[in-house]
């Protein structure tokens, strides 16, 4: 029972961001559908693997695991997951993984040891001990293999198995891009190898149309609706008139970055542990807060802007010195400016530095509301020019229609005298002047004779 008490009480302390996993494990195809999956990251969430030599504390077996059936229903709905509960808890305990390796091998892993679920009370589970390698022993294989960091919001929001598999296949590759100081990851697959990762069923989706659609499209349009990933359009890859894959390109700017770890070696694939780190914020160390550099003591807001910055290659002094002098505003919506426009920089760290000293993005606003003001008045004259010349008096009668009925309509003022341009269109056409010039002749008692003879009232 003490036991039992203490694993509910680790289950309720925990509030996981992140989840670290061998690159080898994400390479393996699964079969999990969305709720399995979803349980699959809970579980996840609460394990503390071996990531750097500089931890000093991280698990080095799978301990009993506890959901409280708040943090399920939270999840999955409040009654939903009631009904189908036991059902996936029992397909989850045959779930497996599988490897194959270049000379023809293969391996077969058992994810789970143990699924309990207890009414009222929550979700217990334990991850087999063959999964050690892929989950907990991520320092002892990742020079080999490397591993993924994946954010548990993000996937948490999901609701689509092919969205949740499209990322992880994706995020597999940040760590290459933020080496080439991008923030966008561009990868190419096999159609082959993208129908295998995404386990997609060799009798679905045959016809590539509907696979684009279904596999692609609408799980592309999920995550762009439902995480801070931006993914833009899946464009087919060619040969001759057949499609033999497709190109990504996945922008990961939006998503923080991790603060879980400072101090420690971030995921990556290809570079030296002990390099990740400097890779991961541009400039060889992550900026603690406070600290000799950060007298200042910067609230957690600002440490998030500085981080941005820096993660731009901006110096952590001006970085700092950025975030105490600017408004969040200036900054953001300049650091946007930026991004939005970094093919037109040779060089985007100084291009932001400039433009929020200069607030760039604020003086194209106040540019375009210049010149919506001057288009405005554009119009309000083009208005008066109409009225003058058909005598309709439109700003006042729209003036009258817009005030719903609380006030009469006022008829129009009398004429006083006619206009030169009047004058002239009676005294050269007569009777066939325009009618509304006519009309005002006749308000004014006069004749086209009269007019003529250079009377004006």
């Amino acid at each position: 029972m003490k036991k039992e008490e203490k694993q509910k009480e680790e289950g309720q302390k925990v509030k996981p961001e992140y989840t670290y996993r061998l690159n080898a494990l994400l390479e393996m195809q699964n079969n999990l559908d969305v709720m399995e999956a979803k349980i699959y990251y809970l579980g996840l969430a609460n394990i503390n693997p071996h990531i750097s030599n500089k931890d000093k504390y991280y698990d080095t077996e799978f301990k009993m695991i506890y959901i409280p059936t708040e943090k399920l229903a939270e999840e999955f709905g409040h009654t939903q997951y009631l009904t189908i509960i036991k059902k996936t808890c029992s397909k989850m305990l045959r779930k497996t993984v599988e490897i194959s390796f270049e000379n023809g091998d293969w391996d077969g892993y058992t994810v789970f040891k143990h699924i309990r679920y207890k009414n009222n009370d929550g979700l217990y589970i334990q991850f087999n001990d063959d999964m050690k390698p892929f989950l907990l022993d991520i320092f002892k294989y990742s020079g080999k293999y490397g591993f993924t960091r994946i954010d548990i919001k993000q996937v948490m929001n999901l609701s689509s198995k092919y969205a949740i598999r499209l990322l992880e296949m994706l995020l597999q590759y940040r760590m290459e891009a933020i080496n080439q100081n991008k923030t966008v990851i561009e990868k190419t697959f096999d159609l082959e190898y993208i129908r295998h990762y995404l386990n997609v069923p060799d009798d679905k989706y045959k016809i590539i149309s509907n696979f684009r659609i279904k596999v692609l499209e609408e799980p592309r349009q999920h995550i762009n609706a439902h995480t801070r990933y931006i993914l833009d359009e899946i464009k087919p890859v060619k040969v001759g008139r057949r499609i033999k894959g497709f190109t990504f390109k996945l922008d990961f700017f939006n998503v923080p970055a991790d603060n879980k770890f400072k101090g420690r070696t971030i995921e990556g694939r290809t570079l030296p542990l002990e390099e990740k780190l400097e890779k991961e914020v541009g400039q060889g160390q992550i900026l603690e807060y406070p600290s000799e550099d950060n007298p200042q003591k910067l609230t957690e807001e600002q440490q998030a802007l500085a981080d941005r910055l820096m993660n731009r290659k901006i110096r952590k002094k001006k970085a700092i010195e950025l975030v105490l002098k600017y408004e969040k505003r200036v900054i953001e919506n300049n650091l946007k400016y930026c991004v939005e426009r970094k093919d037109k920089f040779k060089e985007l760290d100084g291009a932001i530095i400039t433009a929020i000293e200069g607030d760039w993005a604020g003086e194209e606003e106040r540019i375009i509301a210049e010149a919506r003001a001057r288009i405005a008045e554009k119009q309000k004259e083009h208005r008066q020019a109409y009225d003058d010349i058909h005598g309709t008096h439109m700003a006042e009668i729209g003036k009258a229609r817009a005030d719903k009925g609380e006030r009469k309509e006022e008829a129009p003022p009398a004429p006083k005298e006619l206009t030169e341009l009047e004058v002239d269109m009676i005294v050269k056409k007569g009777e066939k002047a325009m009618k509304p010039f006519l009309e005002k002749m006749k308000k004014l008692g006069l004749t086209i004779e009269e007019v003529k003879a250079g009377k004006r009232k």
